[in-house]
């Protein structure tokens, strides 16, 4: 089992919070998905070889939010700033 987190952008109520654990933990070879609301992530337990992280963040876009690994995000972050 592997565990991971994402940052999950465009969450913004407990309702957003309860859809996208709904929505991972109903896909086989997923055994925990936690999603803390005020720190934006998605903590999620998966059998890589069945719920592959590919899988569990195209669960989460199709529910309308963008799920990025922390350094897809922390990049995001560096290039807002250098803009700036």
């Amino acid at each position: 089992m592997a565990e991971d987190r994402l940052v999950v952008r465009g969450m913004h109520c407990s309702a957003c919070k309860a859809g996208i654990e709904r929505a991972v933990r109903g896909l086989g070879g997923v055994s925990a998905a936690s999603v803390n609301l005020m720190a934006g992530t998605l903590t999620v337990t998966h059998d890589e070889a069945v719920a592959p992280l590919q899988a569990i963040r195209a669960t989460v876009d199709g529910l309308g939010y963008q799920a990025l690994t922390e350094r897809e995000a922390a990049a995001g972050r560096q290039g807002e700033a250098a803009e700036l």
